[in-house]
């Protein structure tokens, strides 16, 4: 199917919708969704791949559709047609690279597969363009050193591709970073066996039973093992040694048969906060709840509001609030008239709290809840009788 596109683009074919109007008059049992995603891949791979240009056939592409050598590797060494009109149109792969004295190294073009894997190995790309310049520094050395380059492979491999003499400060800091590099070694290590016989620690290291352990020599008297715990005491106790479990403190660690046989998890740590200072109109409001309870549990609940309904006097808005804020002073619980949304007016008892932006925070005794009211719906107050 795709050779079959490339041909019908071939024939003169410029988009999808003419490749697909051709194929459907060829092949009319093949249309599919399928055969709708080859052909959009297909031509979306071949514009990528250069096969084909502004949506016609470039030469190497015709060059590819008249030869029998598809995307196959030929197997021998004659140049094809292919690369025949693709070589001059490629730039030559250089074999050299310019060593500066600023430990950079300039590409003054496309590299060779070789030189460029070995440079990018050894150095940090810095700059593209036209000339790619590669910046040395400690880390891409340690990088080549990590990789089992040396450092006399290192000033070999420069020596050979630089068109440039090495300067000094490159010869210096390969030779501080291979002198500095490997001091400290860092291996794996599941477990460890520590003994004072050196007889039985070598062996330990002689027996082909403990072998699957890979026992390396520390310090006298110390191997490292490629096991766990549990491995390692198994192994040694079927050798015929009688070892004990160490715990990183150097103390012997007891083992019981009810013990657990997987380690315990640490537990997790809860961040604890000092309790913070509860807001006082909180406070204010859980205690005029709480005198309200000891009202209701003794038996001293006022009377409901339709019982007093017109007793309260109207009073003009500057009275009404001078009135509440007396009674938050003095803690006295005031009776209410109070319009509700539908103008009908009602009448509360209430332990007013707080004043603040227009409305009263107050505990309500018919609801026995703290609400809100607004002060432009309080139309009067009068005392309570039994506060």
């Amino acid at each position: 199917m795709r050779r079959l596109v490339l041909d019908t683009c071939a024939a003169g074919a410029r988009t999808a919708n003419d490749v697909r109007e051709q194929l459907s008059w060829k092949r009319p049992r093949r249309s599919s969704r399928l055969r709708d995603l080859v052909i959009a891949s297909t031509l979306r791979e071949a514009e990528l791949l250069g096969v084909t240009g502004l949506a016609v056939m470039s030469a190497p592409g015709l060059a590819l559709l008249s030869s029998d050598e598809m995307p196959r590797r030929s197997s021998t060494k004659s140049a094809s047609p292919i690369t025949a009109i693709l070589t001059p149109l490629l730039p030559t792969p250089l074999d050299y690279v310019l060593l500066q004295t600023d430990l950079t190294v300039v590409a003054p073009g496309p590299l060779e597969s070789f030189l460029a894997r070995e440079l990018a190995l050894v150095a940090d790309v810095e700059s593209t363009g036209g000339a790619t310049v590669y910046r040395i520094s400690g880390e891409s050395l340690r990088r080549a050193f990590d990789a089992g380059r040396s450092a006399h492979e290192v000033v070999t491999f420069f020596e050979k591709r630089s068109r440039t003499p090495i300067p000094q400060p490159l010869s210096y800091l390969i030779e501080d970073v291979a002198r500095r590099h490997g001091a400290v070694r860092v291996g794996p290590a599941g477990s460890y066996v520590r003994c004072d016989d050196e007889v039985t620690i070598g062996a330990i290291m002689a027996d082909r039973r403990a072998a699957h352990l890979r026992p390396v020599r520390l310090a006298p008297g110390v191997l490292a093992l490629q096991g766990t715990v549990d491995e390692a005491l198994t192994t040694l106790r079927a050798i015929g040694l009688a070892p004990a479990a160490e715990a990183p403190d150097g103390t012997v660690v007891i083992r019981r048969p009810d013990s657990r046989r997987a380690p315990a998890r640490p537990r997790a740590t809860y961040r604890t906060t000092d309790p913070t200072t509860p807001d006082p109109l909180l406070v204010s409001s859980a205690v005029k709840a709480l005198r309200a309870g000891d009202r209701i549990a003794t038996g001293s609940r006022p009377v409901g509001g339709p019982d007093r309904l017109g007793v309260i006097p109207v009073s003009a808005p500057a009275d009404t609030i001078a009135a509440i804020r007396s009674a938050i002073t003095d803690e006295r619980s005031v009776w209410i008239g109070y319009a509700d949304t539908d103008g009908r007016a009602t009448e509360r008892i209430i332990d007013p709290i707080e004043i603040s932006r227009g409305f009263l925070t107050a505990y309500d005794h018919r609801y026995e809840e703290v609400r809100s009211f607004a002060l432009a719906r309080i139309t009067g107050v009068a005392e309570n009788d039994e506060s």
